[in-house]
């Protein structure tokens, strides 16, 4: 279980031995985390977080959840922030979907119908990569660019723990005890910009939809998309379906899809193949 305070990330973790016990660790980032995924591959938390004392969300990073450690980063546009995040499935890998805003304003009318704004689809792939001889790392930032720096495994971003009982299992990330497995040193991960494209509406949700698809809204629409030929450096729209007022959240159960809006409303679509 994860929750976010501000500039804090706590992950909880629940371990059924002899008796229930809850430990507690405390990372404290360089911003405040709006959204944690878990990946499991590369046994990262995908934090999308802000910079401090503001609401553009200026960076996603994956951490190291035993230590704290960032291990990977990507920085989205000036001005441009982070709506939110899915892993998503194309082919054997998961890739990260991320829908950002490119517009500071309101994104909703007092009516409740969408605002004239624009907004990005990102989609990042999770790779693993290599040590250089020199001890630097090629890290992903804006499509088509990268830029050094140093390994991020010296650059420790916080931690603190909490133990709840005494015998606590776990109790700090070098404990030998603890049956996570602690990211090596000589493990690297990067996000790779793979497709980015601007859509007409500021992208609020994405949902992944019958293994194949993923939905994405962007202002009052909603799209049904997929990866041809499991590439990821291409996403088609097969479907699109609009509604009266703004989009704030996407969720699939099988084939029926609920689309929440701004309005407490809830419509349910399904999709023809």
């Amino acid at each position: 279980m994860i929750w976010l305070k501000s500039l804090v990330l706590i992950v909880f973790k629940v371990e059924m031995v002899h008796s229930k016990r809850l430990n507690v660790q405390k990372f404290h980032l360089e911003g405040t985390p709006r959204k944690v995924l878990y990946h499991s591959e590369s046994k990262l938390l995908i934090v999308m977080r802000t910079e401090p004392n503001s609401d553009a969300c200026s960076e996603i990073c994956g951490v190291d959840p035993l230590s704290g450690s960032v291990m990977a980063s990507f920085k989205l546009g000036p001005g441009e922030t982070g709506k939110c995040m899915e892993l998503v499935r194309a082919g054997n890998e998961q890739v990260l979907v991320v829908g950002t805003s490119l517009s500071s304003g309101p994104a909703i009318m007092p009516s409740g119908e969408a605002e004239s704004t624009k907004g990005r689809l990102i989609v990042l792939c999770i790779e693993h990569v290599q040590h250089s001889d020199s001890g630097s790392m090629t890290f992903s930032s804006m499509a088509g660019s990268s830029s050094q720096r140093n390994s991020p495994f010296r650059e420790i971003v916080g931690h603190a723990t909490e133990q709840l009982s005494s015998s606590s299992i776990c109790s700090s990330p070098d404990d030998t005890s603890c049956d996570g497995v602690k990211l090596e040193e000589t493990e690297a991960w990067q996000f790779r910009p793979a497709y980015t494209t601007t859509w007409p509406g500021m992208v609020l949700a994405i949902c992944p939809y019958l293994g194949r698809y993923f939905l994405a809204s962007a202002g009052n629409a909603f799209y049904v998309c997929a990866f041809p030929n499991d590439n990821p450096q291409r996403v088609r729209r097969f479907a699109i379906a609009r509604t009266r007022f703004m989009i704030t959240s996407l969720t699939a159960y099988f084939t029926r899809i609920a689309v929440g809006d701004c309005r407490d409303g809830i419509l349910f679509y399904s999709y023809n193949e």
